[in-house]
């Protein structure tokens, strides 16, 4: 209805241009001092036939306007409706992408906090064992100083123990030789032999020995006093006991506990 109007209100627009110029038509003949008359019976014609025109023009096009309208309003519920879905599969899509960019995002700093465990872990288990082998190596460099320090020590008790020994042979051997150095020169006894362990044996021929026992003892107490001396000479360390004997081996007198001189009957 509103094309119709629309096309009848043109035809009326157009009806007036017509009679504004009729009457243009119709001024310029009065300068012109001429004499016009109004064709009326042409202009209503024409304006009837024109108005009819218009009502047909507006009846026929009304329809085809309104289903192009119809039309027009059809595809734009469609292109509503696909700019919508559009829209909204775009929305889904920005959704999808950020969650994936999200996902994305947390699943890097996962792996990067995954990493940098590892990487902790692994620097500890490092330090761990860079700890433990300097502590190995400190407690291998100390038991290595402490067995050379004891075999040190031990060769050193060795040595000692050796010159000890040594020492202690020179000093029989020098306590042996003065012994018998001394019962030659004397004659108080026979022989002596020294064991090397303190121990000195006198062996008396029966023409020195006395028949007392006083002589026998006074005899015995000689013989412990050199040896004593002769000990402190030759360095022996070693406080000497002495035993009497005939050539026999027959026993005549010994040192006693209390260092004095036992004289055996």
């Amino acid at each position: 209805m509103y094309d119709f109007w629309i096309a009848a209100g043109g035809t009326m627009v157009f009806i007036d241009g017509v009679l504004i110029l009729w009457w243009l038509y119709y001024r310029f003949r009065l300068a012109k001092g001429k004499k016009f008359k109004w064709p009326w019976g042409k202009i209503t014609l024409v304006g009837i036939v024109l108005f009819f025109i218009a009502i047909l023009g507006g009846s026929f096009s009304h329809e085809p306007k309104a289903e192009q309208r119809a039309d027009s309003e059809s595809s734009a519920k469609v292109a509503s409706h696909k700019k919508a879905i559009a829209e909204k599969k775009k929305a889904e899509t920005a959704s999808t992408n950020a969650k994936k960019a999200s996902e994305a995002k947390a699943t890097s700093k996962a792996k990067q906090e995954s990493r940098a465990k590892d990487a902790s872990r692994k620097k500890a288990a490092s330090e761990a064992r860079a700890k433990t082998k300097a502590k190995e190596k400190a407690e291998s460099q100390k038991k290595a100083t402490s067995e050379s320090k004891a075999k040190t020590r031990k060769q050193a008790a060795k040595q000692k123990k050796s010159a000890k020994k040594q020492q202690k042979k020179e000093s029989n051997g020098a306590y042996q030789k003065s012994l018998t150095a001394y019962c030659n020169n004397t004659g108080n006894a026979d022989s002596v032999k020294y064991d090397g362990d303190g121990g000195v044996t006198f062996k008396v021929d029966d023409s020195t020995l006395g028949d007392t026992k006083a002589e026998k003892k006074a005899l015995a107490t000689e013989l412990s006093d050199h040896a004593n001396k002769l000990a402190e000479m030759c360095d022996l360390n070693v406080v000497p006991y002495i035993i009497v004997q005939t050539k026999s081996g027959d026993p005549i007198a010994r040192t006693s506990l209390g260092g004095g001189i036992k004289v055996y009957d």
